[in-house]
């Protein structure tokens, strides 16, 4: 065969520029897989409960979501409507959970898959990423305060009722 040489050359300056958009690309995937990885264990290190749906079927949660709604693990929130994982909630606020208009920010209940009940702060914001639009749901457990206060407010019933029975003794 006759040897072309500003064919050879041609050649080989393609293989040289391959090589280097392989390596390019190569770098690139590396750092979106460590962006990942770090954006994951981000959500994942949160305090709040994380949820994400898209036409009201969860596609994501962190992992203190699947603690909060008391199953085992992420898969079982994964492909479920709404109100299959929020299934106490009232009504009112059912409906400003279907808006896909307004982000929410209200308390209420959730029951956990133990049939524990569990008083929460929830806030509900509607986005829009790469033409999807999304419902990211955080929610933050606050069953601990919510019974110290009743707590409180029985005590210091307690207190009045005492004050009171005092007050009655020393009149009669």
């Amino acid at each position: 065969k006759p040897f072309v040489y500003e064919e050879f050359l041609l050649k080989v300056d393609l293989w040289i520029k391959s090589s280097k958009w392989q390596k390019t690309i190569k770098n690139q995937k590396k750092q979106i897989e460590d962006n990942l990885d770090s954006f994951e264990a981000l959500v994942n290190s949160t305090i709040e409960a994380l949820f994400i749906f898209q036409k009201d079927i969860c596609v994501d949660a962190n992992d203190e979501a699947v603690i909060l709604i008391g199953v085992n693990e992420k898969k079982e929130l994964i492909g479920k409507d709404i109100f299959q994982i929020f299934t106490n909630v009232t009504d009112e606020h059912k409906d400003e959970l279907k808006d896909n208009i307004f982000d929410h920010y209200f308390e209420d209940t959730i029951i956990q898959r133990d049939g524990a009940i569990r008083y929460v702060q929830l806030k509900e914001r509607n986005v829009t990423i790469r033409e999807k639009y999304l419902k990211i749901i955080a929610i933050v457990d606050i069953t601990d305060i919510k019974q110290k206060e009743i707590m409180l407010n029985n005590q210091s019933k307690m207190a009045s009722m005492g004050e009171m029975i005092g007050n009655i003794a020393h009149q009669w």
